[in-house]
């Protein structure tokens, strides 16, 4: 036992002098400051506990708002989470340990997004950051509206079709709606819908049809549609017709129009 503490204050006296000889470094002209040596020496000596890192940080765009998720540290030190984001560093402070955020009112269309923990006296753990583009009104004004045509069936009657309904800047998000009138007074509404996840990166809606029309041949029709979609970002289509993406936003937005169908 007796060689073993001698073994280790002879330890501690080689890290004494090692923090003693850094004292004399000389530095712009002049030397260090030894005055906090002694407290130097025993933060060597003594295990300093700082508040933990949050790991497995994502982010998910919405329009103008993004979704953050993390998972906390167990340690005991961690108390809050602070966020900052946009070039003028924006703070948000939350005073418990939650694991996910809405960040909102968001203009641009890229920001990165930096998340500490916080102990009891506001110190920072060491920062995560992720970097998320977002949707914007730009991108909603660009969402290309479905086609419509009228295709005559065998029993002289018409189906009207829409395609498009999800395309390479949306995904169909479950509804869609249509009144078709003529000059004459002729009006009809009806309602697709589907059941969707809004969370699947792919869609094979792309069409949406209504059999069973009284159109007549020669004569032009006014449809109003509104439409739920997703704006999305493509990532691919293939042979089936079927629609891949990188990204869904977290909102849906209702497109609406009005289109002209010529019945032939």
């Amino acid at each position: 036992m007796g060689k073993k503490l001698n073994k280790i204050s002879g330890m501690n006296m080689k890290a004494k002098i090692i923090i003693w000889a850094i004292c004399l470094y000389v530095v712009s002209g002049g030397f260090i400051s030894c005055d906090n040596m002694d407290a130097l020496y025993v933060d060597y000596l003594t295990e300093q506990t700082y508040s933990g890192k949050i790991t497995d940080l994502k982010a998910y765009a919405g329009t103008g708002r993004v979704l953050l998720t993390w998972t906390n540290p167990k340690d005991q030190i961690s108390k809050k989470i602070k966020i900052v984001y946009g070039d003028d560093k924006q703070e948000k402070i939350i005073d418990t340990l939650v694991d996910e955020v809405y960040i909102e009112g968001l203009t641009l269309g890229s920001y990165e997004f930096t998340v500490y923990t916080l102990d009891a006296n506001g110190n920072s753990s060491i920062p995560v950051s992720i970097t998320k583009s977002l949707f914007t009104q730009s991108h909603l004004e660009s969402l290309d509206p479905p086609h419509c045509t009228a295709v005559l069936q065998e029993d002289g009657l018409y189906t009207l079709r829409f395609t498009g309904i999800t395309n390479s800047m949306m995904k169909f998000g479950g509804s869609l709606e249509y009144t078709i009138t003529d000059s004459n007074g002729y009006t009809h509404s009806d309602t697709y819908t589907a059941e969707i996840d809004p969370t699947e990166l792919s869609s094979t809606y792309t069409s949406a049809s209504f059999t069973d029309l009284p159109l007549k041949a020669g004569v032009s029709y006014e449809v109003k549609f509104s439409e739920l979609v997703y704006p999305c970002n493509l990532k691919s289509i293939d042979t089936n017709n079927q629609y891949f993406f990188t990204e869904i936003s977290l909102d849906s937005t209702l497109l609406t129009g009005t289109l002209k169908v010529v019945v032939l």
